[in-house]
């Protein structure tokens, strides 16, 4: 299929290719712990949630205290949709309450477009298998989603989904019998091959993970590898009173490296005609024109500049990476893209119902 070659040659050009994200998420319902909820400071706590928000929207840790972010988080409440409680349970027992927040997305995206505010798409936050290993007086635990069951104090996934960071854990201790542990992997520079070949992974990063606690201490060591070739990319090693809270730094860490590929490729805008032929009813009409409008955040601007019989023409500009765009108009399977002249500007398909 010349649609599927074609995003294959433009992917060449991308620093990271597309991975669809594994878990469901939502990226515009924030759910965050409170400590002990008083009413009278519920202002503060959507400013707070805004805040986290914009860091997850535009995958830049920092973001928050940017002058553009503090105009969005001051005024957070409008555009708040519905706000509530959540208890946190574990086998019944209420072990906390978490603030779910869902924001007005599409005023919201309309808003942060005209600011110039530049949203990383979820469809292109790439997700990560995530092996660690907690000590604590000669005791090591390998961390899985099975142990992570009673072991809500390791529990770092509800801050990977605040950044909107895609994650994967070994559902049990079986995979850590079949690879060297965290504390070893932890001092490669480059992951073995037979590591790479003779298990089958279906993420394109490796973060492994070791906190050895010493007394009241932790002593924090972390890497990140390549799936692909397994060169080390990313580490670091600190010392703390708190796992949560080094586990949050290097997830925001994480965060950056990931998505910078994708915020530095937003300097400059694209424009490309896109035609559509076989367009013989009002109602594929209407489902074209619905999905050219929904092209947000990736399409900055959409416009109708022909229609000739059964042939639609629009006008998109674009930010980012052409092949963006492409993998939301793949998506559209009412359309066979069958003709591509993108050195031209054109992208034509035929509407098929």
């Amino acid at each position: 299929m010349r649609s599927l070659m074609l995003r294959l040659i433009i992917s060449v050009f991308m620093l990271f290719p597309t991975v669809q994200a594994k878990e469901s998420l939502d990226l515009f319902k924030i759910e965050k712990p409170i400590e002990q909820y008083n009413a009278s400071d519920i202002n503060l706590y959507l400013q707070q949630a805004m805040g986290d928000l914009l860091v997850r929207l535009v995958g830049d840790a920092e973001f928050a205290s940017a002058s553009e972010a503090q105009k969005f988080i001051r005024n957070a409440r409008q555009w708040v949709l519905r706000f509530q409680l959540v208890n946190r349970e574990i086998d019944g027992v209420v072990m906390g309450q978490s603030l779910a927040v869902e924001f007005d997305r599409n005023r919201l995206l309309a808003e942060l477009q005209a600011s110039g505010i530049h949203i990383w798409p979820l469809n292109y936050r790439p997700q990560t298998l995530m092996l660690g290993q907690w000590e604590h007086m000669g005791l090591r635990e390998n961390i899985s989603e099975q142990s992570l069951e009673y072991r809500i104090d390791l529990d770092f996934r509800g801050h990977s989904r605040l950044l909107g960071l895609p994650v994967k854990l070994p559902q049990d201790s079986a995979l850590f019998e079949l690879i060297p542990s965290p504390e070893v992997l932890v001092n490669f520079d480059l992951l073995p091959t037979s590591l790479l070949s003779n298990i089958e992974f279906d993420s394109p990063f490796l973060f492994v993970y070791k906190a050895d606690q010493i007394g009241q201490v932790i002593r924090w060591v972390w890497r990140l590898y390549s799936l692909n070739d397994g060169a080390l990319l990313l580490g670091g090693e600190d010392v703390g009173e708190s796992f949560d809270e080094m586990m949050k730094l290097s997830l925001n860490k994480l965060l950056d490296f990931y998505s910078t590929p994708y915020r530095q490729g937003l300097g400059t805008l694209g424009l490309i005609e896109i035609e559509v032929s076989n367009i013989a009813s009002y109602q594929a009409f209407s489902v074209l024109e619905s999905f050219m409008l929904n092209l947000q955040p990736i399409a900055t601007d959409v416009r109708l500049v022909g229609l000739n019989k059964d042939v639609i023409k629009f006008e998109v500009t674009y930010t980012g990476q052409l092949s963006n765009l492409l993998d939301e108009l793949n998506k559209l399977k009412l359309v066979e893209w069958n003709h591509q002249t993108l050195f031209q500007g054109q992208l034509k398909g035929q509407y098929q119902p």
